[in-house]
């Protein structure tokens, strides 16, 4: 199976509700033009892969593959343009001549052969300012933090995954605290505790994690079925991640 183009947040929650055959992740090699340079491109694409990917670590931040591979963040090798591949291949045309002059001056740490080599940090501090010029909303940051949180922690930078973390929680709080949100708010409330704890502070984790174990999701721009698979999804998640911090037990893979 192979997901659009979004390939995002709302396309992955959809999935979690529905039975997904186990498939191997594959991979193809493509040619992409890059839409600000015209500079044409060897990636990689995903041709597809299986609902194990919700079962991996990283499901404690609610960062699900393909955003924890390297290869998802497309980075043009001439201007560096660097986005998630399913934003480079759509890239807004009335966007092109502002982000060539946001990329003016944006240079690499290191000399790399591949598009993989590049730190993924690296790209998405890159991507990072070429998505604030495209007026990206909430819940777009709130994910993108995270999934930059997750990648300094992966490429062991203490420093910098807290802050990148803490950029995520501000902005689940400001999302949680919007009434429109109320039925999601168990979802906010488990991706707070997340962060609270991958920063240091188990006391709140554990408190928001109390809370939302109480509530059932609801998303109303969701069927009833959607909302209840995600709802029991959830629901495990914290029933592991509740003792893993209480007993300091945690799971393989679940510290990163």
């Amino acid at each position: 199976m192979k997901p659009t183009h979004r390939a995002g947040w709302i396309a992955l929650l959809l999935c979690l509700a529905v039975a997904i055959p186990v498939l191997a992740i594959t991979t193809v090699e493509v040619k992409v033009v890059c839409p600000v340079c015209g500079t044409t491109n060897d990636f990689l694409d995903y041709a597809s892969w299986g609902s194990y990917i919700y079962s991996y670590p990283s499901k404690y931040q609610l960062v699900f593959w393909p955003h924890t591979w390297s290869a998802t963040v497309y980075s043009c090798k001439k201007c560096y343009l660097s986005t998630f591949m399913w934003d480079f291949k759509e890239f807004p045309k009335d966007k092109i001549d502002s982000t060539k002059k946001l990329l003016e001056g944006v240079k690499l740490s290191g000399s790399y052969k591949k598009y993989t080599d590049i730190p993924v940090s690296e790209k998405l501090q890159i991507a990072e300012k070429v998505y604030q010029g495209l007026n990206r909303d909430d819940e777009f940051w709130s994910q993108f933090y995270r999934v930059l949180g997750y990648h300094f922690a992966q490429e062991k930078k203490p420093e910098q995954a807290p802050l990148a973390r803490l950029h995520a929680l501000e902005i689940t709080l400001k999302m949680m605290a919007d009434p429109a949100n109320d039925g999601r708010k168990k979802e906010f409330l488990f991706l707070a505790a997340s962060m609270h704890h991958f920063t240091g502070d188990d006391k709140s984790a554990l408190q928001e994690l109390k809370a939302a174990a109480d509530l059932k999701y609801h998303n109303s721009k969701w069927d009833d079925g959607h909302s209840k698979g995600f709802d029991e999804y959830l629901s495990n998640l914290i029933k592991e991640m509740t003792p893993a911090i209480e007993q300091n037990k945690v799971p393989e893979g679940f510290e990163q």
